[in-house]
């Protein structure tokens, strides 16, 4: 596949909103590996500097890696609102000269949430589990008090 090819590929798949790991199967037509491996994605940079390096976009998200507009989004955000503000997926098309020279890189997959508001979910997640059990222990020493035995059929 020819490098022109290649960036139309990337712009199908964002419409299409395919994941990164149908772009490489698409993309790497030579290889018949079914699994992500270091070896075939550094090849595949090779021949298309656009796709990332990092193998996790390829294979994570439960093994379909992430989405191809998540890519673009975070690689080329000017590349993703004009995708985005453009109504004719021919119009899209065209702006695959510019995918052909750019690079990205060692890009990393973002993470959904930051730092501060997993802090914060797990000290909910925390006082919940602590008010669960007080709440279990409190009840059994209410039905132990009680005057018959709730265990029990009659």
């Amino acid at each position: 596949m020819t490098l022109d090819n290649a960036a139309k590929m990337l712009i199908v798949g964002w419409i299409k909103n395919w994941s990164m790991h149908t772009m490489i199967d698409a993309l790497d037509e030579k290889s018949s590996e079914r699994y992500i491996t270091q070896e075939r994605v550094d090849a595949m940079v090779k021949d298309f500097p656009f796709m990332p390096s990092e193998k996790s976009w390829y294979y994570g998200k439960f093994g379909h890696g992430s989405y191809v507009r998540k890519f673009v989004h975070d690689a080329y955000p000017k590349l993703s609102n004009a995708l985005w503000d453009t109504e004719d997926n021919t119009k899209k098309l065209a702006f695959h000269t510019y995918v052909m020279s750019v690079k990205a890189g060692d890009i990393r997959p973002g993470k959904k949430y930051s730092r501060e508001d997993m802090k914060e979910k797990v000290n909910t997640s925390r006082h919940y589990r602590q008010s669960m059990a007080s709440e279990v222990v409190s009840r059994d020493i209410f039905v132990k008090s009680s005057k018959h035995n709730w265990s029990t059929v009659k």
